[in-house]
């Protein structure tokens, strides 16, 4: 495994006074990794074997052929990963599946066709074994740098790639008949982009003062000090389910009621604000 701690990117123009503009701001900041950020390869053998004998117990004499069960599979992974630039980066990863086919029959030592059948089995791991599988992925993104051209810097836009692949062996039949293999794969690109109005408003001369115009308006309106005042009414006579007008002058929306009955007691009404000079409550 290889991994590239640290990386630091070429960049030419990074400290050329020259290209100080805006307009050249895009070619000053241009940057490149030479190197991958990552890579990645890994195997593994996994081999699985059984025999399985049965017996008839009510016949003896009767023999049966053992079965046997073998499964034995070289399985790989690669995974590649490079940040060509601090925009443009690559992934890709794959995995493959190879069967390392085992003559017939059992695997026993004491076998006078041990030594034969191991080094049948032996030149099958060496060759790599029999592909049954793969898949592999393709991912790609870029950051477009077209707000880094002056004219453009309201915008930013990102496009992606992705693409997967998968294949996988067909059965094994007699030589007069071919199955084939199986294929499969898919690809998807995507662009998105936003745009800053703001930013879009400051580069044009009307609208950018109707804008801050509209920001002073907002900033004096919310400046402005508030204060709390009061209303107060006594001998107001409810009726049940039956709504009553009363006219504060207050010049306020922003309304709490507060009702008692004549021992004090906090009487439970219902309030709805009519304008900034009345309210209706119901009890």
């Amino acid at each position: 495994m290889y991994s590239g701690n640290n990386l630091k990117p070429w960049e030419p123009w990074k400290k050329s006074k020259n290209l100080d503009k805006p307009a050249y701001r895009i070619i000053k900041d241009f940057n490149l990794y030479y190197q991958p950020a990552m890579i990645r390869y890994q195997t593994n053998l996994a081999r699985r074997y059984s025999e399985i004998q049965l017996r008839n117990v009510a016949n003896p004499d009767m023999k049966i052929d053992p079965t046997y069960n073998k499964n034995f599979n070289i399985n790989s992974n690669f995974d590649f990963r490079w940040d060509i630039t601090r925009n443009l980066k690559v992934d890709f990863n794959s995995s493959n599946i190879a069967r390392v086919d085992e003559p017939e029959g059992a695997m026993r030592r004491e076998d006078a066709d041990y030594q034969q059948k191991r080094d049948s089995m032996w030149n099958n791991i060496m060759s790599g074994g029999r592909p049954i599988q793969y898949h592999h992925s393709l991912n790609a993104t870029y950051v477009i740098p077209i707000n880094k051209i002056p004219l453009f810097n309201w915008l930013t836009a990102n496009a992606a790639y992705g693409l997967d692949y998968d294949w996988s062996a067909g059965p094994l039949t007699a030589d007069t008949i071919v199955l084939g293999n199986q294929i499969q794969n898919n690809g998807s690109f995507q662009l998105t982009s936003t745009a800053s109005l703001q930013s879009l408003y400051n580069k044009i001369g009307y609208l950018k003062k109707v804008d801050d115009k509209y920001k002073r308006r907002s900033n004096v309106a919310q400046a402005k000090p508030t204060k709390e005042v009061k209303f107060e009414a006594d001998k107001i006579n409810l009726k049940p389910n039956i709504g009553k007008i009363i006219i504060h002058d207050l010049m306020t929306k922003d309304v709490k009621i507060k009702m008692f009955d004549q021992n004090n007691r906090v009487v439970e009404v219902e309030m709805e604000v009519v304008n900034e000079r009345r309210i209706k409550i119901t009890a």
